[in-house]
């Protein structure tokens, strides 16, 4: 019976682990001097300066790990090649505090060790079920009567009967959940690389050409303390340029 419910429980770890995080999408202020627009109910702002423009779009993205989100494209106008990606992107809250995004190869690594945490503890589950699922019944039974000698006696013992059909259908039913919850683990494995495919990541930009995608952070504590008026301001370093967009956060229930 321990061992079942053991097996139990590493299941029940595989189905349901979820880091327990807060998470927050953005609402974008944009100032006069910032061109706003709306497209199929998605907001996005542009900031246009010297030599490049910075759009924060505002829409969030499911990742594996439950990062907060955004996405960010930049347009090059300089005349020379410059170098863009994750670490060109902060944001500063209370006025002295920044937050750096996640790069493809964090968030690649977490996904990575995830997954083999999950196989491994399937693995030991699997290895709890079969172990379990032997055809054994085990129950407990009382007696009582009364000796020739007219005394009588009571008292209660265990029994443990072996039955092979059992043993099959529970051997059946270890396999079937094996197999699910393998099955689990390649989806998760597979809808993770795909989302992550969409972050952004670190590359030369040419003259008159643009990148982006989507930046990840996890959202600090200090996030449940900013009242409905505070704000957030992303900083996006485009070579000489500094764009800066302010917003506002809402938390993702």
């Amino acid at each position: 019976m321990t061992r079942s419910i053991l097996a139990i429980i590493f299941s029940l770890c595989l189905a349901n682990h979820a880091e327990a995080k807060n998470r927050y999408e953005i609402d974008i202020i944009p100032t006069e001097n910032q061109v706003d627009q709306w497209q199929n109910g998605i907001h996005y702002v542009d900031d246009i300066q010297k030599y490049s423009i910075a759009r924060v779009v505002s829409i969030h993205d499911d990742l594996p790990d439950k990062q907060s989100t955004f996405r960010v494209f930049i347009k090059n106008n300089s005349g020379e090649a410059l170098l863009f990606g994750p670490e060109n992107i902060t944001i500063e809250y209370d006025n002295i505090y920044h937050i750096a995004m996640f790069t493809h190869e964090e968030l690649e690594g977490r996904l990575r060790r995830d997954i083999k945490r999950r196989k491994a503890l399937a693995a030991f589950g699997s290895a709890l079920s079969s172990s379990a699922a032997n055809g054994y019944t085990t129950g407990t039974f009382d007696y009582s009567g009364i000796t020739t000698h007219g005394s009588s006696f009571n008292g209660s013992g265990t029994y443990s009967t072996y039955d092979p059909a059992l043993a099959q259908q529970q051997q059946r039913t270890v396999q079937k959940r094996s197999a699910e919850v393998s099955k689990a683990i390649e989806a998760r494995q597979l809808s993770g690389k795909q989302a992550l495919d969409g972050l952004i990541r670190r590359e030369t930009v040419p003259p008159s050409t643009g990148t982006g995608g989507i930046a990840a952070y996890d959202a600090p504590p200090a996030f449940k303390r900013l009242d409905d008026t505070a704000s957030i301001t992303i900083v996006i370093k485009v070579g000489e340029d500094e764009h800066r967009i302010a917003a506002k956060l809402r938390k993702i229930e």
